[in-house]
């Protein structure tokens, strides 16, 4: 199942959260129904703790977007980059593929990540512990590497464990199939999330 977004922006490289921030309220103030976002959905790069779109957001960017004209703007905040809210530990080990290089390096827990954009923004934060890839069914594209390809301002369905933030609540997980896992339900939330 492939979604649509309505309203899908290009962030170039330069953009910094504060300046990605200001963008989405911009957005969320003026063209969203009685100003306020049903869901905005990031999708790009990312590692534990660490979302790889303009020139990066982690835990400490956080703050950006608790903005007075943002905050409680908008209802979900959907990241559909690989393994955001996972928990990397000091030597790198936590990423769910072999030879993974992380854009972060010693322990990270993406948890602390997803839970600071959530008390920020006062909003539900939805972001995935696992790799995640266009599935083959879904799109008739392939990248140069051979994998298959979304169009541009398309998503498709979570692969994998999942974790759902809300401001000052535990998180919740949902478990979806993953293509790159041969029996994720071998993978459970204690073996992401240590201690949760």
């Amino acid at each position: 199942m492939l979604m649509r977004s309505q309203n899908t922006w290009y962030v170039p490289q330069t953009a910094s959260p504060p300046s990605i921030a200001s963008a989405v309220e911009t957005v969320a103030q003026s063209s969203a129904i009685g100003g306020r976002l049903k869901a905005l959905i990031i999708c790009c790069h990312g590692s534990p703790g660490y979302i790889g779109i303009g020139t990066g957001i982690s835990q400490s960017d956080a703050s950006a977007f608790a903005r007075p004209g943002l905050r409680g703007r908008i209802q979900q905040l959907w990241i559909r980059a690989c393994l955001v809210a996972r928990v990397q530990t000091a030597d790198g080990s936590g990423t769910s593929a072999p030879g993974l290089r992380p854009f972060v390096t010693g322990a990270v827990d993406g948890g602390d990540l997803c839970q600071a954009l959530a008390d920020a923004l006062q909003c539900e934060v939805v972001a995935s512990t696992e790799l995640q890839a266009a599935s083959p069914e879904s799109t008739g594209t392939t990248s140069r590497f051979g994998i298959p390809e979304l169009p541009f301002g398309m998503m498709d369905e979570w692969d994998g464990l999942v974790a759902r933030f809300r401001p000052r609540v535990a998180p919740r997980f949902e478990r979806f199939p993953s293509l790159w896992l041969p029996n994720p339900s071998d993978v459970t939330q204690a073996d992401i999330f240590p201690g949760r």
